[in-house]
């Protein structure tokens, strides 16, 4: 079980990519509204950037227009989080832009500028959706001429509850679970700095709400408690901890 699970860190398990590349390369563009980006900073800033490298082309449409739709599904869940970045090093703006309004995708950000492509991202099949995270700048998903949508939908999540935790809400929350993978009971630690409200919700890998586990006003500091999760298909899922205007996501497997 630990092998495989030490696999699933480095391969997404569509059978067809490999992320041989774990750190994006950085670039400094402008779009095609002109603006300009610098992807290291977004990421540093905490925004989850989604790329579809695309050469205009039938094979391209579906995959690109299935990752914008997923992600435009993050607008309302997690505001200002996720962002869709439309790719075509070899054609102008223009040409870009009339090919993305053709499908619905006139109000993605469009980059014709070979700055944003790197040679590492090739891939004679295209589209290239990759995802960018973390102050890493972590390459958490690549894919080539298709798109698995778990798969994409389940790194997009596991990149939001990541980069959802920052250090301070580490000391505040110290949340541990054990063991992981859980097969029937799953013990949850963690502290609170102070009297408050604490919800702790279930979540799947495709971000949807399973269950609330706890809900009520608890006393500061350390709280042990154990959830019997034998009833949970195998898989991934999410465990997110709420408390005032501060709240930590912890991933663990179910393995029966």
């Amino acid at each position: 079980m630990k092998k495989i699970i030490l696999l699933l860190t480095i391969i997404i398990t569509s059978g067809v990519y490999l992320l041989a590349q774990t750190t994006a390369a950085d670039f400094t563009a402008n779009d095609c509204n002109g603006t300009s980006h610098n992807l290291f900073s977004e990421l540093n800033a905490g925004k989850i950037i989604v790329v579809s490298f695309v050469h205009p082309c039938s094979s391209c449409i579906a995959p690109t227009v299935s990752a914008n739709t997923i992600v435009k599904g993050y607008a309302t869940t997690n505001p200002g989080k996720v962002f869709f970045y439309l790719v075509d090093a070899n054609n102008s703006c223009s040409s870009l832009s009339t090919w993305a309004n053709t499908y619905s995708l006139n109000n993605v950000v469009k980059f014709s500028d070979p700055a944003v492509y790197n040679s590492s991202y090739y891939s004679p099949s295209m589209p290239t959706i990759m995802i960018f995270s973390g102050a890493n700048h972590a390459v958490s998903f690549r894919q080539d001429g298709a798109l698995n949508a778990v798969n994409f939908t389940a790194a997009i999540n596991q990149a939001i509850a990541v980069s959802g935790v920052n250090e301070e809400q580490k000391r505040n929350f110290q949340l541990s679970i054990f063991p992981n993978p859980v097969n029937d009971k799953l013990s949850l630690t963690y502290f609170l700095s102070q009297t408050s409200e604490v919800k702790i919700d279930l979540y799947d890998m495709l971000g949807s709400k399973v269950a609330n586990i706890i809900s009520e006003r608890q006393s500061s500091g350390k709280h042990d408690s154990q959830y019997n999760f034998d009833q949970l298909s195998n898989g991934i899922y999410f465990l997110k901890l709420s408390s005032g205007d501060a709240s930590q996501i912890i991933r663990f497997t179910v393995s029966h």
